[in-house]
């Protein structure tokens, strides 16, 4: 983090690329406003966010600038490969901005192609590399949480492929999407780190205490 007469200024994290059969996943960048608005500005697509779409240019700066810049965020531009290139398009962004969370946004033009689950499955090993596991009780998480609507089945399929378990229910504000009805049931996925178990999380679904009563917001996209 840098400071200019005494005020922060979030940095670019590094950037990482990671390639798969048919997918390049490279860090997440202010200069890729332009390519990533036809995705957070659909109705479509943003459908299932707390937020739903961005209205306007200033939007997207203050959407993305909280998930491209920062020491803590670990998000990526999915692009289409072909051979050794990748294209210029991006179809798709995933990533997490609070960790343990991760989420993932699908253009509808690319959707239904197994894109999601192909990027989140590539995304997992590099999530744990970079998340600390936690010592001590120090900071860090062994663990990974995809976090959906419970009527939101394609995406409950795509974690359940890529090995998570459900583990809680849980109420969703979503007072910020006029397009959704202000509380709803969100369903937590949960994958423990190679080598750890869930055991310490419980792996029964919870569906409501004191404790877990107030409404969330979802971390995720």
């Amino acid at each position: 983090m840098a400071e200019d007469g005494g005020s922060s200024v979030l940095e670019q994290p590094e950037i990482t690329t990671i390639e798969t059969s048919r997918l390049q996943l490279k860090t997440l960048q202010m200069s890729d406003l332009d390519a990533v608005m036809p995705i957070i500005s659909s109705k479509e697509v943003m459908q299932f966010t707390t937020q739903g779409p961005v209205a306007n240019r200033q939007q997207a700066e203050r959407w993305l600038s909280a998930r491209a810049l920062g020491p803590d965020v670990f998000n990526f531009a999915i692009r289409q490969r072909s051979g050794d290139l990748a294209g210029t398009e991006i179809i798709g962004i995933l990533g997490s901005f609070h960790w343990p969370e991760i989420g993932y946004l699908i253009h509808q033009d690319h959707a239904g192609r197994g894109y999601a689950t192909e990027a989140l499955q590539a995304l997992i090993p590099a999530y744990f590399k970079r998340v600390p596991s936690p010592i001590d009780g120090g900071p860090g998480f062994d663990h990974v949480d995809g976090y959906t609507l419970a009527d939101n089945i394609a995406s409950q399929r795509i974690l359940q492929k890529c090995g998570f378990t459900l583990v809680e229910r849980r109420p969703v504000d979503f007072d910020g999407n006029p397009g959704m009805m202000a509380s709803q049931e969100l369903t937590i996925f949960r994958l423990a780190r190679p080598g750890k178990t869930l055991d310490r999380y419980g792996q029964a679904v919870d569906v409501g205490t004191e404790e877990h009563d107030a409404p969330l917001k979802l971390p995720i996209q």
